[in-house]
């Protein structure tokens, strides 16, 4: 090599040195840097791995209070009487509760509809029409819904006339049960 023999020593450092940095660059840029964005890339997805097992593992552990919170509220929930189902029972005190108001007979039609997500419980669900009454006993209506335990899922209440200052209602209330207690057809109504 003619060129090697015109350097000084000095020369021949430098261009060794220069040499070694594009070789390191080369190696560098040819295989380190993808290595170094592929450790990056996996070291963030092993992060975040470790965050959702950590949540999932602290969601997995909520599991047994789910349950018992589940159970107990199954526990409050109205069983059937003595060779009464629950969808009957709960026409039965609704109509009740509208007679001892002194509301009348409304017109009720026992629908099941089963919760989104929440399987072995249904939604009892009576929309109950032609309920007119004054102000205290639509109030006192909805306060006995409440304290009953019922859902109310749609109330309408329309102003009174002149004439007649009574306000018609109409109001759907619900009640969840127990699937298993359920009559196969409760009141003929599809599930």
């Amino acid at each position: 090599m003619p060129l090697l023999r015109n350097m000084n020593p000095r020369e021949k450092i430098m261009g060794g040195v220069i040499l070694a940095l594009l070789a390191c660059a080369g190696l560098y840029y040819g295989f380190l840097l993808d290595f170094v964005d592929d450790f990056q890339v996996v070291s963030r997805d092993l992060e975040k791995a470790r965050k959702d097992y950590e949540s999932q593992r602290k969601l997995l552990q909520t599991g047994p209070r789910i349950d018992r919170q589940y159970e107990a509220i199954a526990a409050s929930l109205p069983k059937g009487e003595e060779g009464k189902k629950p969808e009957v029972a709960f026409n039965e005190e609704i109509a009740a509760m509208f007679r001892d108001m002194g509301l009348g007979r409304p017109s009720i039609d026992v629908e099941e509809t089963p919760p989104a997500g929440v399987e072995g419980f249904s939604y009892l669900i009576l929309p109950i029409k032609g309920i007119k009454g004054d102000l205290a006993q639509v109030t006192k209506t909805l306060k006995s819904f409440h304290e009953r335990g019922f859902l109310i899922r749609e109330l309408n209440i329309q102003n009174g006339t002149t004439r007649d200052p009574s306000l018609p209602m109409r109001v759907s209330v619900a009640q969840i049960v127990r699937t298993r207690d359920l009559s196969p057809d409760p009141g003929g109504k599809k599930r």
